[in-house]
């Protein structure tokens, strides 16, 4: 079998917040928030019913399975070797899907100014880290990628949907 390198970039959780899929307070699709991936003005929107919200970020709190700056639950979530395993957006999930998959996890090289402990691969969970759950917490992230590509609110039709702001 050939060796599976983990992903090398230097890659912090900081790094997948400036979009985040997360479930509709008002119709229970997927919506987006975007932000410029830290302080400043964040923005709640779906396309499903027109719920849109804005928020001044002063600070967030990061590692729960809800965004950072409304606390809505996040759309790519699933129970998995009795955790829940989760992610902001698809390639927070792809940096996830390789690291399980790695078989090779040698830290990056990092410069003396580098982050030391803030690297993605050294802050997942032990539990994601382990090979005897690499097949279930593969499955997990399979059934969430399949939720991104057929997501619950597609098949409404427009006539259905009603447009609120908030």
């Amino acid at each position: 079998m050939a060796v599976k390198r983990a992903p090398t970039a230097g890659r912090t959780i900081d790094d997948y917040i400036a979009e985040i899929l997360v479930t509709c307070p008002v119709c229970s699709g997927v919506s987006t928030v975007k932000s410029k991936g830290g302080f400043g003005l964040a923005r709640l929107t779906c396309e499903l019913c027109g719920f849109t919200k804005s928020k001044a970020v002063r600070s967030y709190s990061l590692g729960a399975a809800e965004d950072p700056y409304f606390g809505l639950p996040l759309w790519l979530q699933a129970p998995c070797a009795t955790q829940t395993l989760w992610a902001y957006n698809l390639d927070h999930l792809s940096f996830l899907k390789q690291f399980v998959e790695a078989t090779d996890r040698r830290r990056p090289f990092r410069s003396p100014a580098g982050p030391l402990n803030q690297l993605l691969g050294s802050r997942l969970p032990k539990w994601m880290q382990l090979s005897k759950n690499r097949d279930q917490v593969l499955k997990a992230i399979a059934r969430m990628e399949t939720k991104v590509e057929r997501p619950a609110n597609k098949g409404m039709q427009p006539s259905a949907q009603k447009t609120r702001r908030g």
